[in-house]
């Protein structure tokens, strides 16, 4: 895998980290439901990132 998915990947675990602190609480306030919302959005990305940077992967080697 080329180092365009290192960063995606790094994203990925870090947003997992931060979700991990919320599925521990109960209730969250209304800052922390924003700020989940943020992570999972920012969490989203990066998968979609990480899904173009393997689909380019693959039909370049593909092509080849």
């Amino acid at each position: 895998m080329t180092t365009n998915s290192e960063p995606c990947m790094r994203n990925i675990r870090s947003s997992n980290i931060k979700l991990e602190a919320f599925r521990d609480k109960i209730h969250l306030s209304v800052e922390e439901e924003i700020e989940k919302k943020r992570i999972q959005k920012l969490k989203l990305a990066s998968k979609d990132k990480m899904m173009e940077i393997l689909h380019r992967h693959h039909a370049h080697h593909e092509a080849h």
